[in-house]
């Protein structure tokens, strides 16, 4: 249940976790329009925390559920989707 803002050198982005199990990440495209352009439902927690990791390592959050198990989802430029890792 935590909110983390990326780096502002990668645009508008947030990311959102909850005990509903998903992580979830939103891009602004307008002023206060947000639109999801991920989400993940592979926990089987509760997903209670996420962080940014700082820009220089590139666009990756990684998150901590209570179903033990950690996810660092990374964004690939050549795909331009993002891959998940457990």
């Amino acid at each position: 249940w935590q909110v983390a803002w990326a780096h502002p050198k990668f645009g508008p982005l947030i990311a959102s976790v909850s005990f509903d199990r998903k992580v979830t990440i939103w891009r602004e495209m307008r002023p206060q329009q947000w639109q999801i352009v991920y989400q993940d439902q592979s926990h089987q927690g509760s997903v209670n925390c996420c962080a940014f990791a700082p820009w220089e390592l590139g666009l990756h959050l990684a998150v901590g559920s209570a179903d033990g198990t950690a996810t660092v989802f990374t964004y690939s430029e050549q795909q331009g989707n993002w891959i998940s890792r457990k």
